[in-house]
C-alpha cells in the first residue's frame, strides 16, 4: 500500500493543472487580503484589533472555502478514473492483487496532499498576520481549519467514489452536483450565480444528508443565529462533524466494494 500512497502523492504534485490551481489560490487569497479586504484602512492594530482580525479571517474563509472545495473535486476526479482510462490501473494492480488496498491507498495519498495544502495555508496565514500585526483567535482558526479539511475530504470522497464508474475526469461533474446541493441547503443559492431558490427547511435538512458540507464561520465574530441559519442539521445525526465522519466512512466502504466488483 505504501507504493500506492507514494504514487498518488507524486502523481498529484507532478500534475501541472493541480499546481496551477494551487498557485491561483494563493495569488487570489493574498490579493483579496492585501488589496480587497480594506485591512490597510482599518487603522492601527492597537485600536482596531478585532476589526483587522474580522477583515483578515473573513477573506481567508471565503477564498479558502471556495478553492478548497474546487481543489478537492479535482483530486477526487483523478482518483481512479484517470488510471482506468490510461490503463495505469493494470500496472498498479500487478504489484498488489488487492483492489481495496489500491482504493484505500489512493484515498490516503489524497488525504496527505490535502494536509500539505492545509500546511501551506497555515504558513501563508501566519506570515500575513505577522506582517500586518493582526492578532489571531486560535480556537477560531483551529476550528476553521478542521471544518475546511472535513469539507474537502467529504467532497473529494464523493468525487473519488464516482470516478470508479466514470473514466477520466468526468466524475468532477458529480463533485459539482454535490457543491450545488451544498449551496442550496446552506444559502439557498445556485453556485457561481446570483440566482436564489426558495427551499423548504425540511428539504434543506434532507439535502444536507446527501451532501454534508458546512458553511464555515469564525464563531468569535459571528452570531449563533447566523451560523444556525446557514448550517442546518442532518436528520440522522445532529452533530455535523460526527455525521461527516460517518458519511466518509460509508462512502469508503461503498467505493471499496464497488471497485472490487467492477470489471476492468
Amino acid at each position: 500500500m505504501r507504493k500506492i500512497i507514494k504514487y498518488k502523492i507524486i502523481t498529484l504534485f507532478e500534475d501541472k493543472i493541480f499546481n496551477i490551481v494551487l498557485l491561483i489560490y494563493f495569488i487570489v487569497l493574498n490579493y483579496n487580503i492585501f488589496i480587497n479586504s480594506g485591512l490597510f484602512l482599518a487603522g492601527s492594530a492597537e485600536f482596531n484589533s478585532k476589526l483587522k482580525y474580522t477583515l483578515l479571517i473573513n477573506n481567508f474563509i471565503a477564498t479558502t472555502s471556495m478553492f478548497g472545495l474546487l481543489t478537492a473535486i479535482y483530486i477526487g476526479a483523478g482518483f481512479i478514473g484517470k488510471d482506468i482510462k490510461s490503463n495505469q490501473i493494470y500496472v498498479i494492480l500487478s504489484s498488489t492483487s488487492k483492489r481495496w488496498a489500491y482504493f484505500f491507498g489512493n484515498w490516503i495519498g489524497s488525504i496527505v496532499v490535502i494536509f500539505v495544502f492545509l500546511s501551506l495555508i497555515i504558513l501563508n496565514y501566519i506570515c500575513i498576520s505577522a506582517a500586518l500585526g493582526v492578532m489571531t483567535y486560535y480556537i477560531d482558526f483551529l476550528t476553521i481549519l478542521i471544518e475546511t479539511v472535513l469539507n474537502m475530504i467529504v467532497i473529494m470522497t464523493i468525487t473519488a467514489a464516482a470516478s470508479i464508474f466514470i473514466e477520466g475526469y468526468g466524475s468532477a461533474l458529480v463533485g459539482f452536483i454535490a457543491l450545488t446541493i451544498y449551496n442550496i441547503h446552506s444559502a439557498c443559492k445556485i453556485p457561481f450565480t446570483n440566482h436564489f431558490v426558495n427551499v423548504d427547511f425540511n428539504l434543506r435538512r434532507l439535502l444536507v444528508n446527501i451532501s454534508p458540507i458546512r458553511s464555515i464561520y469564525a464563531s468569535s465574530i459571528t452570531s449563533e443565529g447566523v451560523i444556525e441559519r446557514f448550517n442546518v442539521e442532518p436528520f440522522l445525526i445532529h452533530n455535523f462533524t460526527a455525521y461527516q465522519m460517518l458519511y466518509i466512512g460509508i462512502l469508503l466502504i461503498i467505493g471499496i466494494f464497488a471497485l472490487g466488483n467492477r470489471e476492468l
